[in-house]
């Protein structure tokens, strides 16, 4: 007898959850282990558990935290341990995030579930899965300015959008309760970062990226 795909699920939604139980309590592949409904609750007990579970099950949309950010720390602390992600978001720039933080598959919560099953299936088995709406392809030439994104940290997206007003550098470091040379610094970084050599190309590549709003 094969031995069964050991997952974990992370889904807010109980009726969601349960139905995904009962599914897959009745299929010869896999078995659910544990679940929880969000990201703090998971993080608290998975150290626990993980050298049971073979895949994470994972919804982006979390009452605590960024699905993203869990997939991040999974990858960091259990690598070994499938990733896939069961999402409503569609868009292209979500999914490509997913896979450059780590996940090995995607899949649209419209799918049947026999279409989950049969994508933990190729997870578990190294296969990495994608939706049909997006290829490899796309996936590659994007995950350049996907890693560039995720590098970013939360006070140059703060002091990015502020750069697309009128303020000077020096009102910018007062409204963001910085020195005016920690302000050059996250300038100068982004500057090499986003590959710009002055504040009206930084405004527009940070425009093009979608990391500010004007």
């Amino acid at each position: 007898m094969l031995m069964k795909i050991r997952i974990a699920i992370i889904e807010d939604h109980q009726l969601v959850l349960q139905s995904y139980e009962l599914y897959f309590k009745n299929t010869g592949t896999v078995k659910v282990m544990d679940t929880f409904n969000g990201g703090t609750v998971f993080q608290k007990n998975f150290p626990r558990i993980h050298h049971a579970i073979d895949l994470v099950l994972l919804d982006l949309k979390l009452p605590d935290h960024k699905g993203t950010d869990i997939i991040g720390w999974i990858k960091t602390h259990y690598p070994k341990v499938k990733i896939l992600v069961l999402s409503s978001y569609e868009d292209t720039a979500t999914i490509v995030q997913c896979i450059c933080k780590g996940a090995d598959g995607y899949m649209i919560k419209n799918c049947s579930y026999s279409e989950l099953e049969e994508a933990i299936v190729k997870v578990y088995n190294h296969m990495p899965h994608l939706p049909d709406t997006i290829s490899w392809a796309t996936v590659k030439a994007m995950t350049p300015q996907m890693k560039l994104i995720a590098s970013l940290k939360p006070q140059e997206l703060e002091f990015l959008q502020h750069t697309a007003s009128d303020r000077s550098y020096g009102e910018i470091a007062l409204l963001m309760n910085k020195s005016p040379k920690t302000v050059d610094n996250y300038r100068n970084d982004l500057f090499r970062k986003l590959q710009v050599r002055n504040r009206t190309g930084l405004v527009l590549k940070a425009l093009a990226y979608n990391l500010i709003s004007i």
